[in-house]
């Protein structure tokens, strides 16, 4: 359950990388 939450937050994080990015 918790590894879930980890790719939940990676994903999150990256989405609001590309996000900046653009």
């Amino acid at each position: 359950m918790k590894t879930q939450l980890l790719i939940l937050a990676c994903s999150s994080l990256i989405l609001f990388g590309c996000n900046k990015n653009t």
